[in-house]
């Protein structure tokens, strides 16, 4: 099994819709359900919990980390939820998120919230789909100021990050390659001159022309107001318009890409040294409020992205001092990151990433293909 198949809910492990009940067998005979709004779901569905609770990449070299994620799985059993407590403003979906929290031996739990439709307490009905958005009028995110819920989800993601991958077999893994190779004359996309700043690397990216089918947009300072503690990452990456002429305001149902800048300090990962004992190594920064904040930051925008849209799973870039990067990709169960290369020295990789993003199919970049948008036939009936 692929790692991109182990990135994504399957058929065998989506959470089935009270209204098509089906006769499934459950993990250990039964799924637990908390009477608090919160389901449980075994361990073993969930792909970077797989990742970082099968594999301990501390524990063995990157080599034989992915050998072990490309051999054969066993197959997963399908799981039967049933209802969960509700509320009058929580009528019991699964929230999709980035993050997931370590509960008792063998599983996680999901936070059940609110649907965009408030409904009565009595409605048990949970939906069938993988990736299903919720409306932005979520509550329990209120409880506390943006820094400090940072600080929270990056302690909720401990163990949930797998890393350091090699930057290219990132690329292979993640974003097929497309059949018209990527042009090798990049003259105006000078990292150089776009180092540290943000509007500049936008403008850049643009003219290089280099991921054609989208825009980039320096958000720095424009937050969703419609999503809680100021969501605002530098620079997002949406779809084309056929009406450029305004700057979009930062809005999660339509970012495709986020792209966040950080000092060197802020880097919420540390890579081993060459000819390092990786066994001994710690990937994720630990004892840095700068980096534990920066990487509760970057699961926010992760979670924000997965929440508003119907996805599987996303991607990110974190750049550090400007002149650095990783790649990340996010699913349900945590993200996979790759090792930190320079961009101004060697922007290949870069570029490659951005070439690729632009070729991918909607499904490759995240979307769930169960899910489509409403014909006006349907929206006339609704």
């Amino acid at each position: 099994m692929t790692l991109q198949k182990l990135g994504q809910f399957t058929g065998e492990t989506k959470l089935m819709a009270g209204k098509r009940k089906k006769q499934a067998q459950s993990v250990d005979s039964h799924v637990p359900i908390s009477t608090h709004s919160k389901v449980f779901v075994p361990r073993r569905l969930l792909s970077s919990t797989v990742y970082s609770q099968v594999l301990n990449l501390n524990a063995v070299s990157n080599n034989e980390a992915w050998s072990r994620l490309n051999s054969p799985q066993p197959p997963a059993t399908p799981i039967q939820t049933a209802p969960v407590h509700n509320s009058a403003h929580c009528p019991g979906r699964i929230r999709p998120v980035a993050f997931l929290q370590p509960h008792i031996h063998n599983h996680l739990f999901l936070t059940v919230v609110p649907l965009s439709t408030p409904s009565d307490s009595t409605h048990s009905d949970m939906s069938d789909e993988r990736s299903t958005p919720c409306n932005s009028s979520v509550t329990e995110f209120h409880s506390l100021h943006a820094k400090e819920r940072y600080f929270e989800l990056a302690d909720e993601m401990t163990g949930q990050f797998l890393g350091p991958m090699p930057v290219q077999e990132f690329l292979d893994e993640f974003l097929p390659k497309p059949p018209t190779p990527r042009p090798t004359d990049i003259e105006p996309f000078d990292f150089e001159a776009v180092k540290g700043y943000e509007t500049k690397f936008a403008q850049a990216a643009m003219r290089a022309n280099i991921c054609p089918n989208f825009e980039f947009h320096n958000t720095t300072d424009i937050e969703d107001k419609t999503f809680p503690y100021a969501t605002k990452p530098d620079i997002s990456i949406i779809p084309k318009r056929s009406d450029a002429s305004e700057t979009p305001n930062t809005n999660w149902t339509n970012i495709q890409l986020f792209i966040e800048r950080k000092p060197h300090l802020s880097d919420p990962f540390h890579d081993p040294a060459p000819g390092a004992d990786r066994k001994e190594h710690q990937f994720v920064k630990t004892g840095s409020k700068e980096a534990t904040e920066s990487r509760g930051q970057m699961i926010a925008y992760a979670s924000a992205q997965l929440t508003m849209q119907f996805r599987q799973f996303c991607f990110s870039i974190s750049i550090i001092n400007g002149d650095e990067a990783r790649l990340m990709r996010w699913d349900r169960g945590g993200a996979i990151v790759s090792e930190r290369f320079n961009f101004v020295k060697d922007p290949a990789p870069l570029l490659e990433f951005f070439w690729r993003f632009n070729h991918l199919s909607p499904e490759q970049r995240g979307m769930d293909p169960s899910v489509s948008p409403a014909t006006a036939e349907e929206v006339a009936m609704a």
